[in-house]
């Protein structure tokens, strides 16, 4: 209308194209003009040549008042989304140009040459341990198979609170009911095999000497003589993880390993050392537990992976009732069961902590796969059995005698489901999860077989050492005393030693 109403009456120029202009941004829904476009329509409007053309046309002029008020009103909206846009977009410029002109941050100078950390000759010097050797995962990947062709329990025991040893079986297993709700307790702290106030060693030979009334019993005795390896089932999962790099994964994933501006941490997983009930054989007890709460957090108080529903679970499937308390059940006693095992060429003695042991009608006493393993699972996580780390867990219930996973599936504190896994259940579940646990077994008799060697070396004899990772490695090391840097005769003897000309005086 207002094109024909321009058309008709011929206005001036100055006030014809500014209008139309205005009335086709309006017809197209333009929320945002160009700075001329609105300097233009201002400057039509406010024409001085408007004036007298008004009063040559008063009649007409009149009926295109409300137009030409329309016609203003949509300059002076134009006029503000120009200017707002202008500052908007001015703002956006100078953001962008205050970030690309930002002094670039002044990094610290390096006098000295950069370490690479791609070895550890490379690394600084540690003055404080002797390393004797490195072992990586892919060097025993090529390994031989050796499955486990034997079982036998040599007997079983309880430890009290009091850390008096008794003869007592752990209890039976039986399923406990659902849409049972649980309640969370702090779990215990697992103490380590060894430590300041224990030896492994004499743990196990205060056992077999006390076995009937006080008295050794000498079938006992002569099992645990003939053994290669004397370790626990602790120590055995740990290998295992480092072989299939589980441990790997989790410990750089905790910052362990070799990352920006952090060098390695070292930690002392095992004891390597020997007894004298078995002379022959390698003990390997664990001075530091493979556990989330060792890793993070305070393992003295509860406040970081410390409570859980295993405890009131695992007291429901043994027949012990709810527990007590939320607290650490302290009058909880242990159950251990000392294990004879044929792996390959070696003959492992694993003691394993039990917290029920099968049903008598379901298996018998010489049937292998006693044990039972409780624990509970969120019900997001019910499906982690069947994971990709499936042939280290059989393998680990082959060596600690475990012949049914017992997990309740928990869902907001209210059990919805119990699964109860057998041996052979895994096996019809994955027809090659028996070869796979085969090949795992081999890698481990490799690993061990490689940790006997070392330790028959004259330069570590009268040494202490300990199983250590470092770095996506396993090294075995020995801490140098202030003593032993001091004493050259120390060292004259390991080289008197390695010449084979006897021990120096």
């Amino acid at each position: 209308q207002g094109g024909r109403f321009v058309a008709e009456m011929q206005p001036p120029m100055a006030v014809q194209a500014p209008v139309l202009q205005v009335q086709l941004a309006q017809a197209y829904g333009r929320h945002q003009a160009s700075s001329s476009l609105v300097v233009a329509a201002r400057k039509g409007l406010e024409e001085p040549g408007l004036a007298s053309w008004s009063a040559a046309c008063p009649g007409t002029w009149q009926r295109s008042e409300a137009r030409r008020l329309v016609a203003a009103s949509a300059a002076a909206v134009l006029v503000g989304v120009a200017a707002s846009s202008r500052r908007k977009s001015s703002t956006r410029r100078l953001a962008r140009y205050q970030w690309t002109v930002e002094p670039e941050k002044k990094r610290r100078e390096r006098k000295e040459p950069r370490l690479l950390k791609s070895g550890y000759w490379q690394e600084e010097v540690e003055n404080d341990i002797d390393a004797f050797e490195w072992f990586l995962a892919e060097d025993f990947w090529d390994s031989e198979p050796a499955p486990l062709t034997s079982t036998r329990e040599l007997f079983s025991y309880s430890v009290l609170p009091n850390a008096k040893t008794i003869r007592f079986a752990a209890p039976e297993y039986r399923t406990p009911d659902t849409k049972v709700q649980l309640c969370k307790a702090q779990l215990p702290i697992d103490p380590a095999d060894q430590g300041e106030d224990r030896i492994f060693a004499d743990d196990i030979g205060t056992v077999v000497s006390q076995y009937d009334r006080g008295r050794p019993d000498e079938r006992v005795m002569e099992e645990l003589a003939s053994a290669d390896v004397v370790t626990s089932l602790e120590s055995l999962r740990m290998l295992l993880a480092f072989l299939d790099n589980t441990m790997l994964r989790d410990f750089q994933a905790k910052g362990m390993n070799t990352h920006y501006r952090k060098g390695a941490v070292g930690v002392d997983l095992m004891r390597i050392t020997r007894m004298d009930d078995a002379p022959t054989a390698l003990v390997l007890p664990t001075v530091w537990n493979w556990a989330p709460k060792n890793l993070s957090g305070n393992p003295e108080s509860g406040s970081m992976h410390n409570r859980s529903y295993d405890v009131h679970f695992q007291r429901l499937a043994s027949g012990k009732g709810s527990p007590s308390r939320t607290r650490s059940e302290t009058s909880e006693v242990t159950h251990y069961r000392l294990l004879l095992h044929q792996v390959g060429d070696l003959r492992f003695v694993v003691r394993a902590p039990c917290v029920a042991t099968m049903p008598i009608l379901d298996a018998p006493e010489d049937r292998p796969g006693q044990a039972v393993e409780i624990s509970t699972r969120n019900r997001r996580n019910a499906d982690e059995l069947w994971s990709s780390v499936l042939p280290a867990r059989y393998a680990h219930m082959q060596l600690g005698d475990i012949g049914m996973v017992a997990r309740g599936i928990i869902d907001k504190g209210y059990v919805s489901n119990i699964q109860e896994v057998t041996q052979e259940d895994l096996c019809l579940d994955r027809p090659g999860l028996e070869e796979q646990a085969s090949l795992l077994l081999g890698q481990l008799v490799a690993l061990i077989q490689k940790i006997r060697e070392v330790q028959a070396e004259p330069g570590c004899k009268d040494r202490q050492l300990y199983l250590q990772y470092y770095d996506g490695e396993l090294r075995i090391i020995a801490p140098r005393f202030d003593a032993d840097v001091d004493d050259e005769a120390f060292y004259e003897r390991l080289a008197a030693e390695v010449r084979g000309e006897g021990v120096a005086n």
